[in-house]
């Protein structure tokens, strides 16, 4: 099998098949795998690169094993915090906006009418849609807690463990046979990115019903977790109650697999025609 890339072991370097030929003298694609290792030219394989890069400078290299070379990140702290706090704070702000988007939606009163509601006199707001604004209020005073934490910060990692301790994937689904239901859910595989931590760090929140349910092998199906108008979620930090994404749950006969975390908000347009 002949492929676009090669990982060339002597010089350390993925190069194109031409570029094979010209240094070595052989023509990569009329050797298999085996023999191709035996010349110190292996297959490349591709990996997700996991750090933050506002926080950190990162490093590729290549770790080979048999006939692959499969790409390697370290990261190591940039050295001045000034700018990393300043897009960490940044990155705060967009995650609060994707949150408040995610109750706008789940809502179902639209961009317009929430801020007329908002705008009202909390003794005038009409109970139905209390709950939402409840939601909204905390979203504001968890993002000016965070972007305190940020400022205070000493190092890339504590700035790290509140922008962006984790994200990736989660097979997750509210029961559509009784919607108020979670369908055992779980980080999807290969696809949780965290500089520091396992699955076993986090937890889902429900903050419509007050319910938490921890990381055991997966997090386990849960009755009443939801409620009729409100299929929100949080993943959280068990070790602090910290919220890495928050976001509306869909529903279905089986788990569904969702984006989570700070990299799904990055360059979010934060302007009302966004709605």
């Amino acid at each position: 099998m002949s492929y676009t890339t090669y990982y060339l072991k002597s010089s350390a370097k993925v190069l194109s098949a031409t570029e094979i030929k010209r240094k070595v003298g052989v023509d990569p694609a009329t050797y298999g795998a085996v023999g191709l290792a035996t010349l110190g030219i292996l297959t490349p394989v591709d990996t997700v690169q996991p750090f933050n890069a506002s926080l950190f400078d990162i490093t590729k290299t290549y770790t080979v094993s048999g006939t692959t070379a499969t790409e390697t990140y370290t990261a190591a702290a940039k050295s001045s915090l000034v700018q990393p706090k300043l897009d960490a704070i940044e990155q705060l702000i967009d995650q609060a906006h994707g949150h408040t988007l995610a109750l706008i939606k789940e809502s179902g009163i639209g961009f317009r009418l929430f801020v007329t509601v908002a705008s009202m006199l909390v003794a005038d707001r009409p109970a139905r849609f209390a709950p939402w604004f409840i939601r909204r209020q905390a979203i504001a005073t968890r993002l000016a807690t965070n972007i305190a934490a940020v400022e205070a910060a000493g190092t890339a990692d504590a700035i790290n463990d509140i922008v962006s301790p984790a994200w990736g994937s989660i097979n997750i689904a509210f029961d559509s046979a009784n919607p108020n239901n979670l369908l055992a859910s779980n980080f999807t595989t290969n696809k949780l990115y965290s500089k520091n931590l396992t699955s076993a760090a986090f937890e889902l929140h429900f903050p419509q019903t007050n319910k938490t349910v921890t990381f055991s092998s997966g997090f386990a199906a849960t009755s009443a977790a939801f409620t009729d108008t409100d299929k929100t979620v949080q993943i959280r930090l068990t070790s602090n109650s910290l919220v890495v994404d928050e976001f509306c749950v869909t529903g279905g006969t089986a788990v569904i697999e969702r984006a989570f975390g700070y990299i799904r908000h990055i360059g979010a347009d934060n302007t009302a025609s966004f709605y």
